[in-house]
């Protein structure tokens, strides 16, 4: 197919080395090969739809979908996440990534993905909005508690790093005095403990954890270890609640380290079930504790508002950062799953993990 001096082509195999190489032009970084595998062939939903942009033989921009099985109601059904749309700064504006997403998204109909969610950044939002029929969902509320106001103001304010250090004593205060409030941080015969990997309770605890969503992704222990476990370079964490050897949640968090800059913590998941603010509580404060003692400067918690766990981070001495919100969007790739359902964000239950950004 041809668009202009251009190409369009479905991604096949060797093509992985191009995609790599224009992903470093255009986002500044390099993945390994092992990483693009993990990332877009070994996901257990399924390899993800790709399609290509070629220009001279080379990789000119690219849009994707890997694909995520999803609870939707009663049903276990085939969804998908945008991720890495690119495009060469030679060839921009040249409606790439709307032929490309047009294609991807008939090919996705075709092959049964039903929806199709992600977080469309600032640049692409208005052509998915626009060109593309998607609709925004939620706002992506970003959360913070910070550890380290000193080096934190230091590197993000251009600011005294004694001004932080003055302050810091009086956060401590205030972060004993929210514990002791929404405290305690145990519950009778609850054990937090460290894992490596997730076992097989986790897929009964998952039925049980999502009875009360209507839209959520499966975490089976396929999934979750694919996710968490498996992923190339990643150095996540996983804490399992449970009572008399039954899981009652999990949380996974992971660690960065930046040389010379901010030490950065990060909640990527959490799941408890129904009604169980207790088990979150507990689960929360323990990953805060675990980032806390390996060093961490700042903790960073995404979520939907409309999720218990929002509200429970708060109280935990969370705060949000009111110019980082992101958007949750969605479209509907077949007429198999009602708009209304999709609209509405007290549907959904979703975690930053349900994409590629953590």
């Amino acid at each position: 197919m041809t668009g202009k001096n251009w190409d369009i082509k479905r991604c096949q195999k060797g093509d992985e080395a191009e995609i790599i190489k224009l992903r470093e032009i255009v986002f500044g970084d390099k993945v390994s090969i092992e990483h693009w595998k993990w990332q877009f062939l070994d996901n257990p939903s399924g390899p993800a739809i790709i399609w290509l942009a070629i220009a001279d033989g080379n990789v000119v921009g690219q849009y994707a979908l890997a694909l995520q099985r999803l609870k939707i109601g009663d049903e276990i059904v085939l969804g998908s996440y945008g991720l890495d749309e690119m495009t060469h700064h030679d060839y921009r504006g040249r409606g790439i990534i709307t032929t490309l997403a047009e294609q991807v998204f008939k090919d996705a109909a075709q092959e049964g993905v039903d929806v199709t969610y992600g977080i469309p950044n600032e640049q692409i939002h208005w052509l998915y909005l626009n060109r593309l029929n998607w609709f925004d969902v939620s706002e992506i509320q970003m959360l913070c508690k910070i550890f380290n106001f000193g080096k934190v103001l230091e590197k993000k304010a251009n600011l005294p790093k004694w001004i932080g250090d003055i302050i810091q004593p009086v956060i401590n205060i205030a972060y004993r005095i929210l514990d002791s409030m929404i405290g305690p941080f145990n519950i009778p015969e609850l054990e937090v403990k460290e894992v490596n990997s997730f076992d097989d309770d986790i897929n009964d605890f998952f039925i049980r954890a999502s009875k009360d969503k209507s839209i959520i992704a499966v975490r089976d222990k396929k999934y979750l270890n694919w996710r968490f476990t498996n992923k190339p370079g990643a150095n996540y964490r996983i804490l399992y609640a449970k009572k008399r050897g039954e899981i009652l949640g999990y949380i996974t968090f992971g660690i960065t380290k930046k040389r010379d800059a901010l030490n950065f913590g990060s909640i990527a998941d959490i799941l408890t079930l129904p009604g169980d603010s207790a088990t979150a509580r507990i689960l929360i404060h323990a990953a805060i504790e675990k980032l806390r003692e390996e060093g961490m400067d700042i903790v960073i918690f995404r979520t939907l508002k409309s999720i218990p766990y929002y509200g429970i981070a708060i109280k935990l001495g969370f705060v949000p950062i009111w110019y980082k919100k992101t958007q949750l969007s969605a479209r509907i790739n077949n007429g198999n799953i009602p708009l209304d359902l999709l609209q509405n964000p007290l549907n959904w239950y979703f975690s930053i993990s349900d994409t590629d950004e953590a």
